[in-house]
């Protein structure tokens, strides 16, 4: 019935998709997350700017695992906010940086204690079937029927 997607990539941007369509807001400014935006801490981008590295290489460096767990614990927080106000039926985590299986089990375990409702706690969070590719699969889609 809904899912949020989330795109954690170089940036990060999320969309509820109800009934199969994406909700863009009355300005076209619901895909925005956080405040303030929680790319300029959990992002690809943030991080490597932070050290001066490619991610993959923070990721795989055990002196960078405080800066990886403080991005996703960031990001899980304001994925909390984004289940208890939404309450989707499923999240998908999609982009480069949400298919690193490791960063998004962090982003996961750091969100489910912050979702209020018992129930929902256990939704599926599950990675985008299409890939780390999936939001540009779907941008061309929506622009295709346009």
């Amino acid at each position: 019935a809904s899912m949020l997607f989330l795109n954690v990539g170089s940036g990060i941007s999320h969309t509820l998709v109800v009934e199969g369509r994406p909700l863009a807001g009355a300005r076209g400014n619901a895909i925005i997350t956080g405040a303030p935006p929680v790319e300029t801490w959990s992002s690809g981008l943030a991080l490597a700017s932070r050290r001066g590295a490619s991610t993959e290489e923070l990721l795989a460096d055990p002196a960078s695992a405080d800066l990886v767990t403080e991005a996703a614990e960031r990001l899980g927080q304001t994925l909390a906010i984004l289940v208890n106000a939404l309450d989707p039926s499923v999240v998908v985590i999609g982009g480069g940086l949400g298919f690193v299986r490791h960063y998004r089990a962090m982003v996961v375990e750091a969100t489910r204690p912050l979702i209020y409702a018992e129930e929902t706690r256990g939704l599926d969070i599950v990675p985008a079937a299409l890939g780390p590719d999936a939001a540009l699969v779907g941008a061309t889609l929506i622009a295709a029927e346009a």
